[in-house]
Order: structure tokens, then sequence, then C-alpha cells
């Protein structure tokens, strides 16, 4: 995973989607979010909570990021954005998996009983509740972790309802960091022989108004650089996955092949063609829409009173 992209970007969208959505319902009391990998003591037993939380704050204030986090005792429901390593939840829980390629490391990490993976299944056998963000990622849960189908919840995510400050704009087309380093640097290289500008950017720098946004390896997680790019008003090119295919179909232009000149060549006609550009354009408008926080917050909300229910 290149230094510039990888699943942080995304887990950081999930969890201001989510923070948003709550604000919004009003009836659930956030629970306190974790962004990276928490280990089993964090969430039960262990260090007394108030020491943990001055010492996670002083570690923050100081530049140091802590390398794992807690969960309050008195919070309603401990959603995982980070998902499971070496835990035991117990009930209201709702641990994320965020793609396929997630819960494929999940099931890497072990394959004892004291594995991630098995422990993630005698947690739902207690009530937790897994949530996919994507279809992709449900079935990898079911398959490769050999969850049953019950447990698993997919609720797409959007975008948060306050969206932070684009990028200033620019000419260059950003070609997305993802999963493999080498074929996005190709289709940069690909698309300068063509005599166009072109960089690469971190997933984050997406939604920056410019001609176009390549996605030349995506990765199987919720398309949020994507999604950004199209409220922007910037249109995609990006190579078809099954996430791609699901999520974005109809709103981007999607590469049958990862050929960094079928990339570069779609993504050229774009800016040479101005019509299909600006049609482009308006169908990724039109799919932000599919993906407001109003849109999708009360599929989120449902899960999460599930899990308190569980208790």
């Amino acid at each position: 995973m290149s230094a510039l992209g990888g699943p942080s970007f995304d887990r950081r969208c999930l969890v201001e989607f989510a923070l948003d959505a709550m604000r919004a319902d009003g009836s659930i009391i956030p629970a306190t979010w974790s962004l990276r990998w928490v280990r089993r003591r964090d969430l039960v037993g262990g260090a007394n909570p108030s020491l943990r939380g001055w010492l996670a704050a002083r570690s923050t204030a100081l530049g140091m990021a802590p390398r794992a986090s807690w969960a309050s005792p008195r919070a309603q429901v401990r959603f995982l954005a980070s998902g499971p390593a070496l835990i035991r939840l117990g009930p209201p829980g709702v641990v994320t998996i965020h793609s396929a390629a997630e819960a494929l490391r999940i099931a890497a990490a072990g394959s004892s009983s004291r594995g991630a993976g098995a422990m993630l299944r005698r947690a739902t056998d207690r009530g937790v509740i897994v949530h996919a963000a994507s279809h992709a990622a449900g079935d990898a849960a079911v398959s490769e972790l050999g969850l049953d189908r019950a447990s698993v919840v997919v609720a797409l995510p959007g975008l948060p309802a306050t969206r932070r400050a684009a990028p200033p704009s620019t000419d260059s087309i950003g070609v997305v960091a993802g999963t493999s380093l080498t074929l996005d640097t190709a289709a940069v290289d690909s698309l300068r022989e063509r005599g166009v500008r072109a960089e690469l950017i971190a997933a984050g720098d997406a939604a920056a108004p410019r001609p176009c946004v390549v996605f030349a390896s995506p990765g199987d997680g919720f398309p949020y650089a994507a999604l950004e790019a199209f409220a922007s008003g910037t249109p995609v090119v990006a190579s078809r996955t099954p996430t791609t295919t699901e999520l974005l179909e109809g709103a981007a232009v999607l590469v049958e092949t990862r050929a960094t000149t079928d990339l570069a060549d779609a993504a050229a006609a774009l800016m040479e063609n101005g019509a299909h550009h600006g049609l482009v354009v308006a169908a990724g408008r039109a799919r932000v829409g599919d993906f407001s926080c109003e849109r999708r917050a009360p599929e989120l909300i449902s899960l999460l009173r599930r899990a308190r229910s569980s208790r």
C-alpha cells in the first residue's frame, strides 16, 4: 500500500459520517471512536479508563499517536472503525470491516482459537454485530471468516454532512495512490507521454477541482475519494472492480482492464470531448446525492440501535 493512500482516509471519513449521523439522530449517544487497531485490554478490563484517557490526551498533545484507543465503559455502543485484532467484545458492540482485503487480513491473523477471526466469531455469538461497508466486504466476512450471514450487516456509508475544505483547483490530472504504486506510477507516465499534465496524489486530494481523477489501482473499500471528486465536479476514471462496479457504475468511466494505456486513453478522451466531460460530471454529482448523510444515515443508526438492544 502506498504511503499516499491507505485505509486511514477511509476510516476517518467513516468516523466523520457516523458522528454526523448520530448527532442528527439525537437518540444515540456517541461512543468513543477508535481509528486504530484496538487491543483487547483497551476494551475490557485493563488500566483505569480515566488514566487511559489522560495518557491518550497527553500523547496526542505531544504529537505522539497512542498505540491503541479505548472505548468508554459508558458508551452505549462500542463501534470500532478499524476492525478487530485480538479483541473480545461483548454487546453492545459493532465491528466494521471496510473491505474484502481487510477480512482476508483478519483471517490470516492466526487460525487457532486465539486468532482474530476465531475471537470475532465468538463475539458474534454473544451479540456483537459485524458492519460491512460494502457488499464485497460482507461477502468476504462470511466466506473468509466463517461468520454467520445473520451477524453481518451491510450498511453503505456516505459523505459527512460537513465536508472538509477542498484543496485548491489545479489543471493537472490526479492519479490516486491505491493498492499498486507500480501501476499508479505507470498511469502517470502514460498520461504524460500524451502531453497531459498528471501527478500522483493522496486520496484526500481527490476533492480538488481538476480535469479528471484516475483510480488505476482502487482498493475494494468504500470509494470515499471518488465520491469527494464527484462532489467537486471532477469526473472519475477507474479500473473496474467488484466495488467500483457496485458503487460507481453509471457515474464514473470504468475501464475493463488495469492496462495503464486504456486508463490514460479514457482520461485523455474526457479532456478532449467537452460534451462527454459534462455528462460524466453531471452523473457524478447525481451519484453523490445517493450517498448523502440524509440518505445513508438511517441505515447506520438502525444498525447502532440493533447493537444497543443486544445488551
